[in-house]
């Protein structure tokens, strides 16, 4: 390689040919996506395709039997009876309003945290140790909060996913109702 001297003596390489580098260039990115290409593949298939399968799914109408499912023309029935449900649309609006918030809640306190953290001097991996600890055991599904744990008894859907993701036996959806009653049926 050949190098030539600056005006201020720095010795750096001699150009090269104006379309060599280019190439080189093309031919690495070429070899990136040809590596890349197996992953995105594998993440195309667990999650584009489920999400397709399952509006494929919410415009039909979906028989469930012992030995798999059907899916019976294409319609927006479903989504007709969802709309014009009164508890999908309390559902909704109790959703919206608990993300709030929580989430209102969740910044407010974790930036006092942070802040509080941030001014310790004294005894700061103390507190942070204490706060990984309370974190561990809050989410902790068996021993934790009292909101992590599932209470099959109060929540019929929550205790039988199964029954809850295929239907009722008699075909129609079922929807979770209020804590205590029975699993709410949505007719077609």
């Amino acid at each position: 390689m050949t190098t030539r001297r600056t005006t201020t003596g720095i010795a750096r390489p001699a150009p090269s040919r104006p379309g060599r580098q280019d190439v080189f260039r093309r031919q690495l990115a070429r070899l990136g996506w040809g590596f890349t290409a197996p992953a995105l593949i594998v993440i195309g298939a667990v999650t584009i395709f489920p999400i397709l399968f399952s509006v494929i799914m919410s415009l039909s109408n979906v028989n469930v039997t012992g030995s798999g499912f059907t899916l019976n023309g294409v319609t927006g029935s479903n989504y007709s009876v969802l709309i014009h449900s009164d508890l999908w649309r309390y559902s909704l609006g109790f959703t919206i309003v608990y993300t709030i918030i929580t989430v209102a809640v969740e910044v407010v306190l974790g930036t006092v945290i942070a802040l509080v953290l941030e001014r310790l001097t004294v005894g700061r991996a103390w507190m942070m140790a204490l706060l990984l600890t309370l974190w561990g055991y809050i989410y902790n599904p068996t021993q934790g909060s009292p909101f992590n744990r599932s209470s099959p008894g109060r929540w019929p859907s929550m205790g039988a996913p199964l029954v809850a993701a295929a239907g009722s036996v008699d075909g129609r959806a079922p929807l979770a109702g209020p804590a205590g009653s029975s699993v709410a049926a949505c007719p077609r």
